[in-house]
């Protein structure tokens, strides 16, 4: 079981989150890249790359992409009558 720490954590901090996130999937990537061939997806495509740098496309991805219409109506909680 997980025991989770309340952290206090200033402003500062917490718009740093993102960048850190982003910065540490970036590494992760490069570090993997050195080690093994990486399978990822780029421009509805699957592409593989090894470590010498080679990048193969695996399979076009592009059917399993759909778009979704954007929903205009608002939604709004009914109002508790208090009895």
């Amino acid at each position: 079981m997980t025991a989770f720490v309340a952290m206090k954590a200033s402003l500062r901090e917490e718009e740093m989150i993102p960048h850190l996130a982003v910065e540490a999937f970036h590494h992760a990537f490069t570090q993997a890249l050195q080690s093994s061939s990486v399978v990822y997806a780029k421009n509805q495509y699957l592409l593989r790359r090894s470590c010498n740098g080679e990048v193969e496309v695996l399979k076009n991805i592009s059917s399993s992409y759909t778009h979704l219409p954007v929903s205009e109506t608002v939604l709004k909680r009914k109002k508790k009558i208090a009895f």
